[in-house]
């Protein structure tokens, strides 16, 4: 709950490069993650580890 609260602050001061920050980063997880699945899908598909996978990038 505090992130969320800091996340709002620094959005309500129009911080047009924090935005940019986060969106690139949603970008990175979602390169890592689909670089992640494909390994393991294309291996031996270790169901477990793909949901904590998911659950460590936020999914």
């Amino acid at each position: 709950m505090n992130i969320l609260i800091v996340k709002k602050r620094k959005l309500d001061k129009c911080d047009s490069n924090y935005v940019i920050k986060i969106e690139e980063n949603r970008k990175i997880k979602l390169k890592a993650f689909i670089t992640f699945a494909s390994l393991f899908l294309s291996g031996t598909c270790i169901f477990g580890v793909v949901i904590a996978a998911l659950h460590h990038l936020g999914f």
